[in-house]
């Protein structure tokens, strides 16, 4: 009976250390994106005239996409997640808008190394209408 408690208890450590932010869990920097955007340029304004294009989608590392078609056209594409327990998580991406965002930093990953799991959404301008975007809620 005590060995099992002692397993179940191990097990539920194991899973609340899993389900933390650590430097250990990569995401992508932002130079890495950066780099990875001036490589692909004329793909990245391929996706933000067709979106949805899943070929593209795919050959830029791009595990989700969403649009905003209003007034303004807003793209975000969801290159690295990491979802925790219960509500919440961390998205990094590309942010496509004609408008210049709220919230510019110079750099996402100093904002993200300082306070990983608060409530944040910051943008770090690439070239034209092209950001980095960082998002978390807690």
């Amino acid at each position: 009976m005590k060995a099992s408690r002692i397993a179940l208890l191990l097990i539920l450590v194991l899973l609340l250390c899993s389900c933390t932010c650590s430097k250990s869990n990569p995401y992508p920097s932002d130079q890495m994106l950066i780099d990875r955007f001036t490589a692909s340029e004329s793909s990245f304004i391929a996706l933000s005239q067709d979106p949805q294009n899943s070929e593209l989608l795919s050959q830029l590392s791009i595990i989700d996409s969403t649009s905003f078609l209003e007034e303004v056209a807003v793209h975000t594409f969801v290159v690295w997640r990491k979802d925790l327990v219960g509500p919440g998580g961390f998205c990094k991406g590309y942010y496509y808008c004609d408008i210049e965002p709220p919230r510019l930093v110079a750099s996402i990953d100093a904002i993200y190394d300082s306070t990983p799991a608060e409530q944040c959404e910051v943008f770090r301008p690439i070239k034209g209408p092209w950001y980095l975007y960082y998002s978390s809620s807690n």
